[in-house]
């Protein structure tokens, strides 16, 4: 009976259609992929499936059914495609396991993913790997770093490119910053915005896993430690936005910084925050994709993380948690050590030191023309011929 009333509720949501899918040369697979990367493609070339499923196509429906086939997801996806026939089917959403489970149903058809943020072990794919011992295939995989790629490849098999984040690559790098200004790139899941209704922990609405609990724990004596240094310093903190819920995200720095000593800078467009970091010269990354992206445009970003959350040291040599720019620790001290280096470093300096990690953590793509002529190269679409 509740799970009668689930599909209820869930069918209640959604809005019908009846079209038989047009054949296209390329599927983009997802809605949310649609909004990065069809800009790569001329817009006749592609179609759009809607893995939200928002929309959903009766035609398909009705297939499903004269054939005897069970109405899950993953038939639906699969009588669209085959209906399309694609020669390739690109997303965005690199991490869906999905999308790689019907990989092994069109063995002629070309997948590929670009890798869209950054991807520690807890709460992602590989975390789905430790008890998934299935192999999948990918026939090209666009990826942030060697890190990633090594990782992943050990369970999707495939070619792969490091290419940078591709959003991020879309922006140039310039040095025109306040000098001594400092900005915190807020980390707004769901678990922030739960505790910005109560400012309690005790009274969070749903149950989170242990390491959600453990990085708002850590994330929120980390912003103390970090208001601390700031009056110190008599610098106004700047708080750059993560979150489309600006305001309530407001509301929460208010209570935690105090609205007098800092600036906030809300997110209101897709693209805001790769245009507003430039005016800052020391970034505070709490284990967001972001902070990655940034450092990758060679600006100067420090680095707080928690064993926790598996994956997430900056360093590759698991044995040393602490170095010049990244610490396993929120204390005071810690914050004070890493924040001061990254002020009085000089550019020269950093970018020797950046040169350690580069192409493991940190690349950079400008324009994003290494997919661009992977597009040109394998004809597979005409925007990008010389």
């Amino acid at each position: 009976m509740k799970k009668i009333l689930k599909l209820l509720k869930f069918l209640n949501t959604r809005k019908f259609f009846y079209d038989k899918p047009p054949e296209k040369k390329i599927i983009i697979f997802d809605t949310k992929s649609e909004k990065f990367i069809s800009y790569l493609f001329e817009k006749k070339e592609y179609y759009v499936l809607d893995v939200s499923l928002d929309k959903i196509n009766l035609y398909i429906i009705l297939k499903l059914i004269l054939n005897f086939k069970k109405l899950n997801f993953h038939n639906y996806f699969y009588e669209i495609i085959k209906k399309i026939n694609p020669e390739y089917i690109f997303t965005f959403i690199d991490n869906a396991i999905s999308y790689y489970r019907l990989k092994k149903e069109f063995k002629n058809i070309k997948f590929i993913s670009i890798q869209n943020g950054i991807r520690f072990v807890t709460g992602d794919i590989l975390e789905h790997f430790k008890t998934d011992k299935n192999i999948y295939f990918i026939d090209h995989y666009f990826t942030f770093d060697e890190n990633y790629t090594n990782a992943i490849g050990k369970h999707i098999k495939g070619n792969y490119s490091i290419v940078g984040s591709f959003k991020n690559n879309s922006f140039s790098i310039n040095k025109n910053y306040e000098k001594g200004s400092i900005c915190y790139i807020s980390r707004m899941s769901d678990i922030f915005l739960d505790f910005s209704n109560t400012m309690s922990q005790d009274k969070l609405k749903k149950n989170y896993d242990n390491w959600e609990k453990d990085l708002l724990n850590f994330v929120l004596v980390l912003l103390k430690n970090i208001k601390t240094l700031c009056l110190e310093k008599k610098t106004k903190l700047n708080i750059l936005g993560s979150s489309p819920n600006f305001k309530k995200e407001n509301v929460l720095f208010d209570h935690l910084i105090g609205s007098k000593n800092y600036n906030f800078y809300p997110r209101k467009e897709t693209y805001d925050s790769y245009k507003t970091i430039e005016k800052f010269e020391v970034l505070i990354n709490p284990m967001s994709t972001f902070g990655y992206e940034a450092i990758a445009r060679k600006k100067k970003v420090c680095f707080f993380y928690g064993d926790f959350i598996e994956g997430s040291n900056i360093n590759l040599q698991q044995d040393n948690k602490k170095g010049n720019f990244f610490s396993d620790s929120n204390e005071y001290g810690e914050v004070k050590r890493i924040i001061n280096y990254l002020i009085d470093v000089d550019e020269a300096s950093w970018s020797s030191e950046l040169k350690k990690y580069n192409k493991k953590r940190f690349f950079y793509d400008k324009n994003n023309s290494k997919i661009k002529e992977f597009l040109r190269v394998n004809k597979i679409t005409k925007k990008w011929d010389k």
